[in-house]
């Protein structure tokens, strides 16, 4: 309740309305109480939010589902009170997140569409180990360790849990517009909570966070700058992750793909048809289509462009990630760049300079929140901060 404010009005005014439903949890080794189901009010506004599966749901009135709503329609009666909540083995959540995928998949039995889910499936698994390295990475960029931290758009909470192994948080949320994942948080580690919440519209209180992260978001948004603009008023600190690059050559990660997010939408749909099809991973044009009109590609350039504009002190640090990635990469070329820390850094600050990494990453302190010689971001070159000469 201490880091939140209401969506509608900003106001940090926010109240416990009803309790429907207490339950219990084990934080810090002692039994505390939390809210399962309720209501939430906005004391400035009177604006009402549904507390469902233990997350508040700070959205507008017409973007709740319906049995959100039906948490404020109900009248209010004798408040319940729920056991310990029992607690899932790993391989409980695990088949738990790859049921929520192969549904949002369709359930496709075979052939490509269930080799893919299947795919993002054990992604999500190993996400957490995978992001460690750019934890570490923040660790020594960063003078001091966060120890209450915001994930944007974290799905199951992979970047909180990597982080957690780093910088021992104390507190973690993760924001983020889906309501699969509630059930996850009721019985993962009770020190990270979910909020259901717009990312272009964040329901939290100003410079209240730590660390603010948004990992591989704002490439599916086209309100892209209202994000960083929320993340820059509610963080110290903020680490944004975004790709593919539009002027990199290769598309990774959702189309995987040569030119075809460079090229005119029906040549770029062709491309990556028949590169689909010639590396056995195909795809219909209907799905091409469908990729290449709700991906927002940006060139490094222009991210870097509108941190200038706002004011934002922001710093490059795709070499820094580039060499920590090839420290634990695998694969011939990726091994051999491990190899050489030094080469692998200089070959990243030219790629970064030309404006062709793959993928961007950025370090940046609002100047509102932290004054620029009182930055956070230890020792950065003249060169390394957008906006200077």
């Amino acid at each position: 309740m201490d880091y939140l404010s209401c969506p509608v009005c900003k106001s940090e005014t926010l109240t416990v309305a009803e309790i429907h439903e207490v339950g219990k949890l084990l934080l810090n080794d002692q039994w505390e109480e939390t809210i399962v189901r309720g209501i939430l009010a906005c004391r400035k506004c009177g604006q009402r939010y549904p507390v469902l599966e233990e997350a508040p749901r700070l959205l507008h009135p017409e973007y709740l589902t319906a049995a959100e709503r039906e948490v404020l329609e109900k009248v209010p009666g004798r408040e319940k009170r729920a056991g310990p909540a029992v607690q899932r083995t790993p391989e409980d959540l695990d088949e738990f997140v790859r049921e929520i995928i192969l549904r949002d998949y369709g359930y496709p039995n075979d052939g490509p569409a269930r080799l893919r889910a299947l795919q993002e499936a054990s992604y999500q698994r190993t996400y957490a180990e995978g992001r460690r390295y750019q934890m570490e990475v923040l660790e020594n960029l960063l003078d001091s360790r966060p120890k209450v931290m915001l994930d944007v758009g974290g799905g199951t909470g992979g970047n909180l849990y990597a982080a957690e192994a780093v910088f021992e948080l104390r507190y973690g949320v993760v924001a983020d517009l889906s309501s699969d994942w509630p059930p996850l948080f009721q019985v993962g580690d009770r020190r990270i909570a979910y909020v259901r919440a717009d990312a272009t519209d964040l329901p939290f209180a100003t410079a209240r966070f730590d660390l603010v992260v948004s990992s591989f978001l704002i490439e599916h948004l086209r309100l892209w700058e209202a994000v960083i603009a929320e993340m820059a008023r509610i963080g110290r600190r903020i680490f944004v992750a975004f790709g593919p690059n539009r002027v990199f050559p290769f598309e990774f990660g959702h189309l995987d793909a040569p030119l075809a997010h460079c090229l005119p939408q029906k040549l770029g749909m062709m491309v990556a048809y028949l590169w689909g099809r010639m590396t056995g991973n195909p795809r219909s044009l209907d799905a091409i289509k469908n990729i290449l009109s709700e991906m927002n590609y940006m060139s490094s350039r222009r991210f870097f462009s509108y941190c200038r504009e706002m004011k934002l002190c922001c710093r490059n640090i795709f070499p820094e990630i580039a060499e920590g990635r090839a420290r634990i990469a695998h694969g011939r070329f990726m091994i051999w760049l491990g190899r050489y820390p030094s080469l692998t850094h200089l070959l990243a600050t030219v790629a970064s300079g030309m404006g062709i990494e793959p993928n961007i990453y950025a370090l940046i302190a609002p100047p509102d929140n932290l004054a620029l010689h009182e930055m956070s971001i230890r020792s950065p070159s003249e060169d390394a901060v957008v906006g200077e000469p």
